[in-house]
């Protein structure tokens, strides 16, 4: 994972230290110093992406500890500002109190005005910036932990200090350091030595050796490397959870720049899908217009071909079940069947059909047949029988001239 840290000034003019961090390697893999804050737009395209870790100078953040009442409630930690009055100079409600780690009743607070904070996160804005992380500078320096002096093994009191251009960054507690110009840190720092007890073990990542002659202080220079390295390295080996940007001054919480990256290709993939779509509907419509005109044609060829079918809901159905009434399928003959099997005897006797009903269930036509003479009905009844049909006579009458009889033909 790479992340990208800045070191901003307490002015626009000041120049600002980046790198971008390896995590998993613990190595830089590229730093510069921008000319100031308004150059803070070049670096948009490194932080695509990258978590952003901004340093401020402890010059501009008091931290301090206070000692809180046994059980401390919430509301008590709230009103903490009103205990810090007397160890500020300006107006404390134009002061931000940032609550660090609390241990036993002792609660740390980071304290910084207003309008630097607005100022330091209105250079990131404008450049387009996100700060997921705002820490003071002195508590991203690598401190050691307790130690013993070899002459005495008196338990050392640890600090470490590095140099970054004209200023001094020194951290000798946890939650405390000093930072400022050399010309006037240095004196300061030695004569906080000079008041402690014991033996104090110093680190330094610098080439100075301002502390080499002081007698409370053995030196230890560790291995040189850049300053933004060395922070960087100290960041991520923070022993505790803090962040400046709390409470009205919490970031939201962005995302990723892989997601940045797949939101682009998603929203082009709707907008395709969104056309396709509209494609897909404007041809299922054209679709359904020309399913509705050939539905509309084999209605109207169903009625035109089978005018007494009636009312349907599934042609195919509604056409099986009528050409079933007409040609039953019940005993193997039908009425269809028989009438062209008759078409002999018709012709034969000269009989006319004035009425013709076919039985489905037990496959029989009954003719009311007309003739001219009783020998007409015989010859019909003579040929049904040769085409192999049982012939039943009914009533004859004479009518007009007209022989008039029932025959029944059963298959």
């Amino acid at each position: 994972m790479e992340k990208l840290i800045l070191r901003l000034g307490a002015d626009a003019q000041t120049p600002i230290d980046w790198a971008i961090w390896q995590t998993t390697e613990r190595t830089i893999l590229a730093s510069g110093v921008l000319p100031d804050a308004d150059a803070l737009a070049s670096l948009q395209e490194r932080a695509a992406g990258r978590p952003v870790t901004v340093l401020v100078p402890s010059t501009e953040v008091l931290l301090k500890r206070v000692d809180l009442p046994p059980g401390a409630s919430r509301k008590v930690i709230q009103s903490i500002g009103f205990m810090l009055e007397d160890d500020v100079a300006t107006d404390i409600d134009e002061q931000f109190i940032a609550l660090g780690p609390k241990q036993g009743d002792q609660q740390a607070v980071a304290i910084v005005a207003h309008h630097t904070m607005r100022q330091w996160l209105d250079w990131l804005t404008t450049a387009n910036l996100h700060c997921d992380i705002m820490l003071p500078d002195v508590l991203a320096l690598p401190l050691a932990p307790v130690t013993a002096v070899e002459e005495d093994l008196e338990p050392a009191a640890t600090a470490s200090i590095i140099t970054i251009r004209d200023q001094v960054l020194l951290r000798d507690s946890a939650w405390s350091g000093f930072c400022g110009e050399s010309d006037w840190v240095i004196p300061v720092v030695s004569s906080y030595f000079n008041a402690q007890s014991g033996p104090i073990s110093l680190t330094q990542y610098t080439t100075d050796d301002a502390f080499s002659s002081h007698q409370k202080v053995q030196t230890v220079t560790a291995e040189l490397e850049l300053p933004m390295h060395v922070l960087a390295d100290g960041i991520a080996t923070h022993s505790f959870n803090f962040n400046l940007c709390q409470g009205q001054y919490q970031q939201r919480k962005r995302s990723s720049g892989q997601w940045q990256y797949w939101r682009s290709v998603a929203a082009v993939a709707v907008i395709a899908l969104t056309l396709g779509l509209i494609d897909k509907g404007l041809t299922i419509s054209q679709l359904a217009a020309q399913n509705e005109t050939l539905s509309n044609q084999i209605k109207a060829d169903i009625q035109s071909g089978f005018p007494n079918i009636g009312t349907y809901r599934d042609a195919r159905r509604a056409i099986t079940q009528y050409v079933k009434r007409i040609d039953n399928m019940g005993s193997g003959s039908s009425a269809v069947d028989m009438l062209a099997n008759l078409t002999s005897a018709f012709a034969n006797s000269e009989i006319k059909a004035q009425s013709l009903k076919f039985n489905d269930d037990r496959s029989e036509l009954r003719i009311q047949a007309q003739a001219k003479a009783f020998s007409d009905l015989e010859t019909f009844k003579q040929q049904a029988q040769a085409a192999g049909y049982t012939v039943e006579d009914g009533a004859i009458n004479n009518r007009n001239n007209l022989v008039i009889g029932t025959l029944t033909i059963k298959g």
